[in-house]
């Protein structure tokens, strides 16, 4: 049996960042593409990408809206797409930002997990922020992923009890 898989015309660049947020928006959450194709939810991201150095608020709140998706493959888009290039070229107007937004959600927090340093982000008293940061996110997603105090309690009262 053979599949047909048509691709789609490469889409023009979006005439400003509103246009392409729009278009992104219209597709997400959405879903990952199989295996070797094109991911449309990647490609509207990284739209959004070339109007991060005349944009950087309208991408700042998408990527507050899209970061703590639960599709950890979408936190990815927008972490190597959209945060890792934020920070790039405006670490010092958005990395407290970044910082609350971690303390906040452990699901931003992973996403922050997946950005690399890049530009600004490398300068050594930058770099070193951001590694602190890193540190600080790997433990709040490790505890958020930990049972709860409460279920470990209610985990150790069932055992030994027959089942009903």
């Amino acid at each position: 049996m053979q599949v047909s898989l048509i691709k789609s015309e490469p889409r023009p660049l979006s005439a400003n960042v509103h246009d392409a947020i729009a278009g992104a928006e219209r597709i997400l959450p959405g879903r990952p593409s199989p295996e070797g194709l094109k991911d449309p939810r990647w490609q509207a991201i990284i739209e959004i990408a070339n109007f991060i150095e005349s944009n950087p608020e309208e991408i700042w709140t998408f990527i507050l809206r899209w970061g703590s998706h639960k599709d950890a493959d979408l936190r990815a888009a927008v972490a190597t797409c959209l945060l890792e290039h934020l920070l790039d070229y405006y670490f010092d107007r958005f990395f407290p930002k970044v910082e609350r937004a971690i303390k906040a959600d452990p699901l931003f927090a992973d996403m922050f997990l997946m950005s690399a340093q890049l530009g600004q982000s490398t300068e050594p008293a930058k770099a070193l922020r951001f590694d602190r940061l890193k540190n600080e996110a790997s433990r709040l997603v490790h505890k958020a992923q930990r049972p709860t105090g409460i279920a470990r309690k209610a985990k150790r009262k069932s055992k030994g009890r027959p089942r009903a």
